[in-house]
């Protein structure tokens, strides 16, 4: 399997699980969710207006979880399809930077993990 550009966060919600993501500005991942009817509501979207990409925080229905990864593995393929250049390379740099970030700041024996 590829490397999947997402991580999970923890949210304390029984009820739902809590994601980061990579999406571009005009959401082609929403309409990639909106087709497999997965029920994404984001929280939080982090956005530099000289970047291509915007990075969103989401929450989902616990029975959604496999489809919502499923998804997230059909990204990369869907953001070359629509010309989308890049991708792969940004995901891989800034959850690659995040790990990092997180490794120098993260308390000791707390464990963070970006799929």
């Amino acid at each position: 399997m590829n490397r999947r550009y997402v991580a999970e966060i923890s949210y304390g919600i029984p009820t739902h699980y809590g994601f980061s993501y990579v999406d571009t500005e005009d959401g082609l991942a929403d309409f990639l969710f909106a087709h497999l009817k997965i029920d994404v509501k984001p929280d939080v979207v982090f956005h530099n207006e000289n970047d291509p990409y915007r990075i969103v925080m989401c929450k989902i229905p616990r029975g959604e979880r496999e489809v919502f990864l499923r998804a997230i593995d059909l990204l990369p393929g869907l953001m070359a399809y629509a010309g989308k250049k890049g991708y792969e390379e940004y995901c891989s740099r800034f959850f690659r930077d995040a790990e990092r970030w997180l490794a120098e700041h993260a308390d000791m024996g707390r464990k963070v993990p970006l799929q």
